[in-house]
Formats: C-alpha cells, sequence, structure tokens
C-alpha cells in the first residue's frame, strides 16, 4: 500500500480565529457568467489566481483546514462523500482515486482538527491526512507544506490525520538542505533492501516498539533483532537507541522528499494542473 501512496504523492497554525486579509474576505467577489462547482471553486482558491470571479451565493469561508490526503483503496467519489458528511457541503474537493486536496471551512485551528478527525474516525487506517489552518488569501502558499507532510507522514507510516506538530524534528531535519542530502546518503543502503526498509518503517510506525513492529511484520523477535542491527551496520545509527531511531526517521523524510522533488522535476507544476480531472462536487 505504501508504494501505492508514493506513486499518489508524486503524479502550526495558530488556536485564534483567522482573518482574511484585505480586499479577500468572504463574499467579496464577483458574480460570474454561471455558477462554478465547488471543485472550481477549490482550483481558484488554491491557485491564488487574481483573473478569477467567485460567487457571491457561494459560502467562500474566510479560514480553511487544507488538507491533503492519500487513500490508495478509495475512489475519488468516496472520499468526497466521505468528506462531505463528515465536514458539510460546503468543503471544497478536488479529489482523483487514491487522494488529492480538500478545503474544510474552519474558523479556528481547533474546529479544522476536530473535522478532520471525523474524516479520519470514518475512514479508518486506510488512509493518511496532511492539515494545516489557514485564512483563505495564505491557501496558495499553503500547498507545498501541506503537500511535504503528507510524504513525511507517508514516509513515517503515520496513518491518520497529521499536522506540522507531529512530523516537527523529522521534517526540520530533511528540510535543511545540506541536512537532507547527508542524510539521504545515509539512509540510501537501507531503501535499496526491500526487507531492511519495511523492518525500519514497521519500527518507526511502532514508535520503537520492537515486539509490535514484529507482530505487524509476522516475524520472530529474534529475526527483527538480526535486521536491526544490519541497519545499524549499513548506516551506523542505531535503530533501538531513540537517537538512532530520530535520525532514521529523519532520513526516511529526506529520501521521500527528495523522491518527490525529483518527480516534480520531471513532471513541472503548472498552473493548468489545477484544471486536471477528477470529482466534482457542484
Amino acid at each position: 500500500m505504501r508504494h501505492a501512496v508514493t506513486r499518489q504523492l508524486n503524479a502550526l497554525g495558530a488556536e485564534t480565529t483567522v482573518e482574511p486579509h484585505a480586499g479577500c474576505r468572504a463574499g467579496q467577489i464577483a458574480q460570474p457568467d454561471r455558477p462554478m462547482t465547488n471543485r472550481e471553486i477549490a482550483d481558484a482558491l488554491l491557485s491564488g489566481r487574481p483573473d478569477v470571479s467567485l460567487p457571491t451565493c457561494r459560502a467562500v469561508a474566510g479560514a480553511y483546514a487544507m488538507v491533503c490526503v492519500a487513500a490508495p483503496a478509495v475512489t475519488a467519489a468516496e472520499l468526497e462523500q466521505v468528506f462531505l458528511r463528515r465536514t458539510g457541503n460546503h468543503t471544497l474537493c478536488r479529489l482523483t482515486d487514491g487522494g488529492g486536496q480538500v478545503l474544510v471551512p474552519a474558523a479556528t485551528a481547533t474546529e479544522a482538527h476536530a473535522k478532520c478527525q471525523r474524516v479520519v474516525a470514518e475512514l479508518g487506517k486506510r488512509s493518511w491526512l496532511a492539515m494545516i489552518h489557514r485564512p483563505v488569501c495564505d491557501l496558495p502558499a499553503g500547498r507545498e507544506l501541506v503537500e511535504n507532510i503528507l510524504t513525511a507522514a507517508v514516509a513515517l507510516q503515520r496513518t491518520g490525520l497529521c499536522t506540522p506538530s507531529d512530523v516537527m524534528v523529522e521534517f526540520a531535519a530533511a528540510s535543511t538542505p545540506s541536512v537532507a542530502a547527508e542524510l539521504t546518503a545515509v539512509i540510501q543502503p537501507v531503501i535499496a533492501n526491500r526487507i531492511l526498509r519495511q523492518t525500519l518503517e514497521a519500527l518507526v510506525a511502532a514508535d520503537g516498539n520492537r515486539a509490535r513492529a514484529a507482530k505487524d511484520l509476522i516475524i520472530h523477535r529474534s529475526t527483527i533483532d538480526y535486521r536491526l542491527r544490519r541497519i545499524e551496520q549499513l548506516t551506523g545509527h542505531c535503530p533501538t537507541s531513540l537517537r538512532g531511531l530520530t535520525a532514521l526517521s529523519a532520513a526516511l523524510v529526506a529520501h521521500a522528499l527528495k523522491a518527490r522533488n525529483d518527480a516534480a522535476c520531471i513532471r513541472p507544476t503548472s498552473r493548468n494542473d489545477l484544471d486536471g480531472s477528477g470529482s466534482h462536487n457542484a
């Protein structure tokens, strides 16, 4: 499932109510010639295109929970229905099968978190959700951050809801170019070995609990101990120590972010990407 999510990925907000910037308050938008779909509104808000008019009859909120979701086993239509059912009909979706981006109206970070947790409760362990809370005018600038948080969450096998604070240490290290380059080199021998990579990911997902990781992998405790010693030999970091596991977790994130950036260089993002096909909710 992780590889399916990786393919999908490649294709800290304050607790106060956020006021939108001057000139982009809810309702201060022109009436278009025809009603826009919710997806078209989401495209306009995420792109930050000043030439796009939004309808006054639509409830464009002052702030949103900006969500990136990865759910490989769920269709776009199913995902959309879950979000609308759990967060309300004013939620804006731009989804394809397996994931996408969603804007959930939320005045505060607490409201944003609560709404997204309702989605997680229904989707269960078959999904990853990354979320940040932003005023409507800051949505375009937040896209890369929330996408990177999702990449980090998947690399660390942290299903459910993930916010910047949940991956703060790993993401901070992996976001520093010189550190990221060193971490990527350190983890490369493990990435090249499917069994060792799965073992490390299971240990990270189990928060360093070897017994739980062995159970998840359906292997004997002595087997996982052997694999972890091999990881230490290859990387120089002991995965059974707090310091070593933190470094290796950051290395997994650094590798995932590099892979995503490399894929983006192969297929550069353009404004037209916001007009791609997917599920539309009117």
